[in-house]
């Protein structure tokens, strides 16, 4: 990662960190979390234009994978601080690392231009024939603060109830070949959100296993060479981990 956007990535962290401080201790609690896990990501359309190149392509239904066990592996991490004197509300700021691959070997229906010639309609073309690669292998990255509830289930609470909604930023880490031009850079590019449904088992004073479905949206508008690439990113995503100080 350049050091530019390590900057900007401790910025928002210490932004998120202020967020999550500004309760008295009396009222509040801080955690912290990481979980490992999977995504899917449906197919969605891809549009691609490199202006000088008289490219101005949109494949449809595009096939994604995530290959979330490969290095750099799938992974959340979260820090927040819950309020009131139950803890069944909280303030955090999370970090996912997803990975988005197309894959560019099939052939799909396409509109726009190649060349600057029109493409017939109903045409189907292998997207490799323009478009080699188009991945975010190091990341469709969201940066986000959620709002958390949190219930416990039964007398003795051991068992909760997780649930979060959040918005924020998408960092991806795009690598893309197109007209076999390679380009890869980290950058800004757009807002991201989620919503997550889970469940978290108290299994010391400090520790707790949390796992959780998330389902996340975002339209990453990047750089290739010579233009921008778009689609929309809509990924289911499971995990599971550990939550430190969450218990109550």
């Amino acid at each position: 990662m350049s050091h530019r956007c390590t900057r900007r990535m401790a910025l928002v962290v210490f932004s998120a960190a202020g967020i999550v401080g500004f309760a008295r201790p009396a009222q509040a609690q801080i955690y912290g979390s990481i979980s490992a896990g999977a995504n899917h990501t449906m197919p969605a359309d891809v549009t691609v234009n490199v202006p000088g190149a008289g490219l101005g392509v949109t494949y449809h239904d595009v096939q994604f994978s995530a290959r979330s066990f490969d290095s750099p592996q799938y992974y959340v991490w979260r820090v927040g601080r819950l309020f009131g004197a139950n803890a069944r509300w909280g303030i955090e700021f999370e970090f996912t690392h997803l990975k988005v691959i197309a894959d560019t070997s099939k052939s799909y229906a396409a509109a726009g231009a190649i060349a600057g010639n029109a493409i017939p309609t109903g045409t189907s073309l292998p997207m490799n024939a323009q478009v080699q690669e188009y991945q975010m292998t190091h990341g469709l990255n969201f940066l986000l603060v959620n709002v958390v509830s949190r219930i416990p289930l039964g007398d003795h609470g051991r068992f909760a109830i997780v649930t979060r909604a959040g918005i924020g930023s998408t960092l991806p880490h795009a690598e893309t070949n197109v007209l076999g031009e390679f380009r890869q850079q980290y950058e800004f590019a757009g807002v991201g959100l989620q919503g997550s449904v889970g469940v978290a088992m108290r299994l010391s004073r400090l520790v707790s296993l949390v796992a959780d479905y998330k389902l996340s949206e975002a339209q990453p508008k990047i750089t290739v060479v010579g233009g921008t690439g778009q689609t929309t990113a809509i990924t289911h995503q499971a995990a599971i981990g550990l939550a430190f100080g969450f218990a109550r």
